[in-house]
C-alpha cells in the first residue's frame, strides 16, 4: 500500500491456524493502525473479526474474511 501517511513497514497481517483466526500488529508507524476506529498498541497482535475495518494512517483497508481466507 502506497500512501503518505502509511510507513513502509507499517503493520502485518498473520494468520493463527491453532485458532484459525487472522491477526494484525502495528510495527510502530508514526501514524498507527486502528482496529474499527480504535489505535491498537504497538508491537502487538490483535485479532481479527468478520466485519473489522483496518485502517493504516488515513487509509482504510476493507478486508473480506472467510473461514482460513483474507481477502484484500
Amino acid at each position: 500500500m502506497q500512501s503518505r501517511s502509511v510507513d513502509k513497514q507499517h503493520a502485518v497481517i498473520n494468520y493463527d491456524p491453532n485458532k484459525d483466526e487472522h491477526m494484525v500488529k502495528d510495527l510502530g508507524s508514526l501514524n498507527g493502525t486502528f482496529v474499527n476506529d480504535l489505535r491498537i498498541p504497538d508491537q502487538e497482535y490483535i485479532y481479527l473479526k468478520l466485519s473489522d475495518v483496518i485502517r493504516f494512517g488515513y487509509d482504510i483497508l476493507f478486508i473480506h474474511l472467510t473461514h482460513r481466507w483474507l481477502r484484500l
